[in-house]
């Protein structure tokens, strides 16, 4: 779940600074869906952790107990290490290094002076 959550709490976190405008050259109304892919994205997450708590929890014994946790754990790492695989990164082609630009702040540039600014990311 952690991972999953810090996934998807970077991509909330990305578009909603596209949102705001922190990057130049980003459609802001389209980085609406982004923010609301995210956020079901998450609850998703969390959802499947609360499903796999009474699935765990209505087991008649500890090794069902087990064994479905282990099929859980299963499931929900398949995409990560499929992913994660050399032959199938290759063959899908998957770069996603996202480059933006920073869009100049409007009190900066009146100023003269750089903002100090804090990042999640």
């Amino acid at each position: 779940l952690t991972n999953e959550m810090v996934e998807d709490f970077s991509k909330i976190v990305f578009s909603w600074r596209c949102v705001s405008g922190r990057y130049s050259g980003m459609c802001q109304a389209s980085c609406i869906f982004g923010v609301f892919l995210g956020f079901s994205q998450c609850t998703m997450s969390c959802f499947i952790v609360g499903l796999s708590m009474q699935l765990v929890l209505g087991a008649e014994s500890v090794l069902d107990a087990f064994m479905n946790y282990v099929a859980l754990l299963f499931i929900t790492e398949i995409d990560n290490s499929l992913i994660a695989n050399r032959v199938i990164k290759h063959f899908f082609l998957m770069e996603v290094d996202i480059h933006v630009q920073l869009a100049p702040d409007e009190t900066t540039v009146s100023t003269g002076k750089t903002q100090l600014t804090f990042c999640t990311m």
